[in-house]
């Protein structure tokens, strides 16, 4: 009986000292907490918000940097936080937009988001985000724009609410990554990264880089070879194409004069408008049939490089 009261003070006094501990430690990282937040520096203030220079890259900037001071100093400094943004951060332009003071730094930059912030249109922007091709850019390039386009059209269709952001985040991406991987203008690569189902844009634009510098530095001696082959084929087919070309226009010059001295001949002088109009008629058949002719002088080379 008296170890059974005995085992049952222990445990009673070890659960006391547990529950002092819980305290204490709760205490602990409360005071952490206030210590961390400083008191409002006008030097930290002026090399981290910058002033705004009525682009709007330098806004977001601006608006970033003074959500970022305003959590980290005490709640009595919050004004004076809001004073030195207003008076020294904002250009003329923009206070026309904002209120002459806030209560809270909150305010300040909800305001500024709305009214300062350009607004796009979230069915423009997932039309581009949808039609978006790679065509002459790089990899990167074309990655940073469909990057860009997916944050500006999940920050429209959220409209600053975080849980709609923490909602169409992920669909976008996955949006944005299916595009980027058939917008590639190279088929093999577009096929390779679509089997391997990314999850991330940024994984897939990495896997893509790294994609085209293998293929490139695999270029076998056998396609080096060949190319060479091909050029030679190619500069004895032009050649061959000149040479032709060059006896059309000649023969087409002897047309020409002929058809001069007919009419200078039997018409007389006052007649040469006619000679204008056949010679009009002329360049325009070889124009017409330009591709015709071109196409029967490339099988004409053939058949000379073969004999």
């Amino acid at each position: 009986m008296f170890n059974l009261l005995k085992l049952s003070k222990v445990k009673r006094t070890k659960k006391v000292l547990e529950q002092k501990y819980l305290e204490a430690n709760e205490n602990e990282q409360s005071l952490s907490t206030v210590n961390t937040m400083t008191e409002f520096d006008m030097k930290t203030a002026s090399s981290l918000l910058p002033v705004m220079t009525g682009e709007e890259e330098c806004t977001k900037k601006l608006i970033d940097a003074l959500e970022f001071y305003s959590q980290n100093i005490k709640k009595e400094h919050e004004s004076l936080l809001i004073s030195f943004v207003l008076k020294t951060r904002i250009s003329r332009h923009a206070k026309l937009r904002l209120a002459s003071n806030y209560d809270t730094s909150a305010d300040l930059i909800k305001d500024m988001k709305n009214n300062l912030l350009t607004k796009q249109s979230a069915t423009a922007l997932q039309l581009e985000l949808l039609q978006s091709r790679q065509g002459s850019q790089s990899i990167e390039e074309f990655g940073k724009k469909l990057e860009d386009l997916f944050v500006e059209l999940t920050i429209s269709q959220a409209d600053g609410k975080e849980d709609a952001y923490k909602m169409f985040r992920p669909v976008n991406e996955k949006l944005a990554i299916q595009r980027f991987t058939e917008g590639l203008r190279n088929g093999r690569l577009s096929t390779i990264l679509t089997a391997r189902d990314y999850s991330e844009l940024k994984d897939v634009i990495r896997a893509a880089k790294d994609e085209e510098r293998a293929h490139q530095g695999h270029s076998t001696s056998a396609e080096t070879v060949f190319a060479a082959q091909h050029r030679g084929r190619h500069r004895n087919r032009l050649r061959g194409i000149r040479y032709l070309l060059g006896l059309i226009t000649e023969g087409a010059q002897e047309v020409l004069l002929t058809i001069r001295e007919d009419v200078d001949y039997h018409q007389g002088v006052k007649n040469f408008s006619k000679f204008i109009v056949l010679r009009v008629r002329l360049a325009l058949y070889f124009r017409e049939n330009y591709a015709t002719v071109y196409l029967l002088l490339e099988r004409a080379c053939d058949v000379v490089e073969r004999h």
